[in-house]
């Protein structure tokens, strides 16, 4: 990476698409440059927010969790005896 500074170095920083002089050179860089330590943290921020607005609700992840257990069969059948 030849531009150490800035909101896509942040953000490839973040994403671990440096390799590992460019990540220990941009992580030098952190330690001295509080505007890229700023963009970097609302960057965390703004990701760790979008990530938990995606996840989905506890309910989904327990049903697929008794599909995968194999306990959601019995309701299958039984639904589909009803729209027979």
């Amino acid at each position: 990476m030849s531009e150490l500074h800035g909101t896509e170095a942040v953000l490839r920083y973040h994403d671990g698409e440096l390799d590992e002089g460019e990540r220990k050179a941009f992580e030098a860089h952190l330690s001295t440059c509080a505007d890229c330590a700023k963009t970097l943290r609302a960057a965390e921020a703004a990701l760790g927010a979008l990530d938990d607005s995606l996840a989905p609700p506890l309910e989904l992840d327990e049903a697929l969790a008794a599909i995968r257990r194999g306990e959601a069969n019995g309701r299958r059948r039984r639904l589909r005896r009803r729209l027979a």
